[in-house]
């Protein structure tokens, strides 16, 4: 198995990790990057459960954890002996374990693995007792996994009232438990259903319903499936340039996550785009990559799906001899799709029809090639003349360029520097101000009301007072975090925005208190302070959500509005924009990155990831 160019990178940090934390932390650690995988890459999911199963001390309950993670990858994979083989060990294991949840676990996987094999009898009667078991357990995920396949069966066998009753009630169960994951795959479900009964309206609607959802959770799997969903719709309703368009947006997210099994099918569904629109090179350029990455990683039914487009191609083409080539392929894959073995020889019988056609491509070349060095000695000696100014120029030009880059650097900090100090002057002043005319005022009141006698009087102007210089107290130092505790602290300064303004706020904070360090702890709380500043005095935003992860040795604290929005770029490289320059160097004096993503008119995302350690 091969591990993606971002997975190894988050293998080499894993590595790092599990160097300095003991064997069980190592042991979560892989634990956890299985489950992570599971869905969007499963050979990774395959791999780090398989590592995780290689700790001597492993408990039975983990190792069937482990087990039951590696069968639904193989099932994503599509690789039912390796299914089933897992799938028989988990059920072996939990003899022993008896944990009814992976029991439930078990039943459903079966019923997958029955429905793969199309024995939808025997499937039903799996999701049957799918639900009977998840309602017994009060286990939501589960009784809407049960409404889900069994609508998806239904479908499938034709009894479409019966689908329409699985899925319907499954939405109005999701929608009772505010079950969002659940809602997205039953709108995908449902779905898939009326495209099929060519109910298109209703179809589109409820994968727009999906998308929102996902896009709203920031979803990236179910965001990727549901524009593929959409796609395959407008392709059936012959809405090809609305297909392309939801296509490339799913392929888009496949190709950054790395999804290959859904990778494998968009390639596929823009091949068939390609050859309704009469773009053939389009349509063979996909097709193969639809076979390239399906004997990379096994994909049995993809490896036919990618013969049958290069067929269709061929004969679109009138290339006679290939469109027959391809066909035999294509069949000798339907006809071998459950034998492993006969499948091997058709992978290597398609590299060596590869392998001839870069044969005769070659012989082609080779007189062209020839004629080529022919002219090639002529320009040789421009060429080199040519390059030699070029290089000259390309230097003469960096070296004017990075000169300027750092005197307009001098400037930039030169110019903060002064801000800063400004900035100072200015909190000063405020502070000068607030005690004169808040604080002053309101002794000489308290005095006057003394010698009135007005105690009544004297009292409310004393709690102003106290008030007062509570405020100013908290604007220099914010006393909370060391009595309230910084989660406390965040929370109570969010509330105070709120009832400050007409933004509504709303948060997820992860327990903070005694995470970090007294002086991380402030600067954390004087980020969180000066982005609300911010939100408040230029974002013109109804909402905004702040949210605080801690995973693992990383915390995550986003802060997203929906306001005007601006330009990040412009923004750092004016000098006066002094809160994003501090915002910068706060989250670097931690060791920290800050991200920024910023659209004019839809609002703005500030992302700063922090060690913990």
């Amino acid at each position: 198995m091969q591990l993606r160019g971002t997975h190894i990178s988050i293998l080499v940090l894993l590595g790092f990790y599990l160097i300095s934390t003991p064997l069980a932390g190592q042991t979560s650690a892989l634990l956890e990057m299985a489950k992570k995988y599971v869905r969007s890459n499963p050979d990774s999911a395959i791999y780090y459960s398989g590592q995780a199963m290689k700790d001597t001390k492993l408990s039975d309950s983990l190792r069937l954890e482990l087990l039951l993670i590696q069968t639904d990858a193989y099932r994503m994979k599509g690789i039912l002996d390796d299914f089933k083989r897992q799938l028989a060990a988990s059920k072996h294991l939990n003899q022993k374990v008896k944990n009814p949840l992976a029991e439930l676990t078990i039943t459903n996987l079966s019923g997958l693995y029955h429905w793969r094999l199309t024995n939808f009898d025997s499937a039903i009667h799996y999701f049957l007792k799918v639900r009977e078991q998840a309602f017994l357990l009060l286990d939501t995920i589960g009784i809407i996994k049960s409404y889900n396949n069994l609508g998806i069966i239904f479908s499938d066998i034709g009894d479409s009232e019966r689908a329409l009753e699985e899925y319907m009630q499954g939405i109005r169960f999701a929608e009772l438990k505010k079950d969002s994951i659940g809602l997205i795959h039953l709108f995908n479900g449902v779905s898939n259903h009326y495209r099929e009964v060519k109910d298109f309206d209703k179809a589109i609607n409820y994968i727009n319903r999906s998308i929102a959802i996902s896009a709203k959770k920031r979803n990236l799997v179910d965001m990727q499936r549901g524009y593929s969903n959409r796609g395959a719709t407008y392709f059936r309703m012959s809405e090809y340039k609305l297909a392309e368009e939801s296509l490339l947006q799913s392929l888009q997210i496949s190709e950054e996550q790395y999804i290959a099994e859904s990778l494998a099918k968009i390639y596929y569904h823009l091949a068939e785009v390609y050859i309704a629109t009469k773009q053939y090179d389009k349509a063979e350029s996909f097709a193969q990559k639809v076979l390239d990455i399906a004997i990379k990683e096994n994909f049995t039914d993809d490896i036919k799906y990618g013969h049958e487009i290069l067929y269709l191609v061929a004969k679109a083409r009138g290339n006679y001899s290939e469109a027959l080539a391809r066909h035999e392929l294509y069949m000798a894959v339907k006809d071998s799709i459950f034998d492993k073995e006969h499948l091997e020889n058709i992978t290597e019988i398609e590299t060596k029809y590869r392998t001839a056609q870069k044969d005769l491509e070659l012989q082609k070349l080779a007189s062209d090639i020839e004629h080529l060095d022919r002219n090639k000695k002529l320009t040789h000696t421009r060429i080199i003349f040519i390059s030699v100014g070029l290089a000259l120029f390309t230097v003469a030009y960096f070296l004017d360029r990075s000169r300027r880059d750092i005197l307009k650097k001098k400037i930039q900090r030169e110019e903060y520097s002064a801000g800063i100090l400004q900035s100072r002057e200015e909190e000063r002043k405020g502070l000068s101000k607030d005690l004169h005319d808040h604080v002053g005022q309101n002794l000489v009141l308290l005095n006057q009301s003394l010698i009135k006698g007005d105690i009544s009087a004297s009292k409310e102007i004393t709690q102003g007072v106290i008030d007062d210089i509570r405020r100013v107290a908290r604007e220099l130092y914010p006393w909370q975090i060391d009595k309230l505790g910084l989660e406390a602290a965040i929370k109570d300064l969010i509330h105070t925005t709120e009832q400050m303004t007409d933004i509504l706020l709303t948060y997820e904070i992860d327990p903070l208190d005694g995470l970090i360090d007294r002086e991380k702890s402030l600067q954390l709380y004087r980020i969180v302070q000066e982005c609300l500043n911010n939100l408040v005095k230029h974002s013109k935003a109804i909402s905004a959500k702040i949210s605080i992860d801690v995973t693992g040795q990383q915390l995550q604290l986003t802060i997203q509005d929906n306001g005007a929005g601006f330009d990040y770029k412009m923004e750092m490289n004016n000098s006066k924009s002094l809160g994003l320059m501090t915002l910068k160097d706060r989250v670097q004096s931690m060791r920290g990155k800050l991200e920024v993503e910023s659209v004019e008119g839809k609002g703005s995302r500030f992302s700063f990831s922090i060690p913990v350690a």
